[in-house]
């Protein structure tokens, strides 16, 4: 049984923009864009706390705002798998999986 689809309240009054010095959770702060892809952005950013830079994918709005809750849920979740993933050279380590305001989500 499928879920019904969920439109997500409007991303254009949100008053969150990403650009050089936003800084997330009290933690990260953002350095530059890195590039887009398919279903995401990834910008460089500094981890405050730990004093390394971390690689912070932010996915794309429009292609989330017709997903059902289930679906974002279950990208969300092989976020915290992938996190579980660690001493492989060929495997990037995910460090937080995290959403902004029920509207952002990020990996």
């Amino acid at each position: 049984m499928s879920t019904p689809s969920t439109t997500l309240p409007s991303l254009s009054t949100a008053a969150f923009e990403m650009k050089k010095g936003t800084e997330l959770k009290g933690r990260y702060v953002i350095s530059e864009h890195i590039g887009t892809g398919g279903y995401a952005t990834v910008w460089r950013a500094t981890d405050k706390e730990l004093n390394r830079d971390v690689a912070i994918k932010r996915l794309l709005r429009d292609r989330w705002q017709t997903f059902t809750t289930e679906e974002i849920s279950a990208v969300l979740e092989e976020g915290r798998h992938a996190a579980r993933l660690k001493g492989h050279k060929n495997v990037v380590e995910v460090y937080e999986v995290f959403e902004v305001s029920r509207r952002w989500k990020f990996l």
